[in-house]
């Protein structure tokens, strides 16, 4: 497949949508699928301009594969205009100044996945410590609820990091096991069904609970507890604590 390397935040914002045409200061005859890179390098004054966090972007690895449909423009200010994003796994890729050719064998996309009738392994995790407190991840779009659920799981031990999406949410926890997640019923990028199938087909990861605010799919699902849509902080804390064993908010 044809890729193209792309600086952060940049290749995260053609991946969501939100940037269609990347400027190149050559033309290019190729049209169709093209894979983009997230360059290695970081840039995070360009992340603070865009209002994105540089901590949470992929970096020297496949991010999407895109529909490059039309070049315009010229004198070496060319637009190559994309469309259809479809986010790939994270797979490390080594970049380079030109278009160049990765082996299809290595891009995998990350959605949607198929649903697969597995057996679900009852088996409690031991807590993973960072910090010497259970890690927990929640993923909400909500801006306050993220700050409410991480403020009130932190004052009650925890330590926890926070996404706006299930697909951030689901990179952080491939490379970061956790003792937890929460998940928002309406997160994007992966919604929770994904992030549940994957957790659930993902060897060490397969036993870890999760809480769900809202509607949740895999009802029959034995680790999975379920609050209610927009959830309470208290709420999400107790939750958090009975998935791991705990009462009354005291860590064991």
């Amino acid at each position: 497949m044809r890729a193209i390397s792309v600086r952060q935040p940049w290749a995260e914002l053609i991946a969501a949508g939100k940037k269609k045409i990347e400027y190149r200061t050559w033309q290019v005859s190729f049209r169709g699928d093209l894979l983009i890179v997230a360059s290695a390098s970081r840039h995070d004054d360009d992340c603070a301009d865009e209002g994105v966090d540089p901590d949470r972007l992929v970096y020297g690895a496949a991010v999407c594969v895109v529909d490059l449909w039309k070049v315009s423009g010229d004198l070496y200010d060319y637009k190559w205009h994309l469309r259809n994003p479809r986010r790939v796994e994270p797979v490390r890729v080594k970049g380079y100044a030109a278009i160049y050719n990765v082996d299809d064998a290595l891009v995998r996309f990350a959605s949607p996945m198929p649903s697969v009738a597995l057996p679900v392994s009852t088996k409690r995790p031991a807590i993973v410590r960072g910090a010497g407190h259970p890690r927990v991840v929640i993923a909400t779009p909500d801006q306050r609820l993220r700050a409410r659920w991480k403020k009130a799981l932190e004052a009650a031990g925890y330590d926890v990091i926070a996404f706006r999406d299930g697909y951030g949410a689901w990179l952080d926890l491939a490379v970061n096991p956790a003792a937890c997640t929460v998940l928002d019923a309406d997160v994007q990028g992966y919604p929770v069904a994904e992030v549940l199938e994957r957790l659930r087909t993902s060897g060490r990861r397969a036993a870890m609970p999760v809480v769900v605010a809202g509607a949740a799919p895999r009802d029959e699902d034995p680790l999975m507890v379920r609050v209610k849509r927009g959830a309470s902080a208290d709420d999400i804390v107790q939750a958090v604590t009975r998935s791991l064993g705990a009462h009354d908010g005291v860590l064991p």
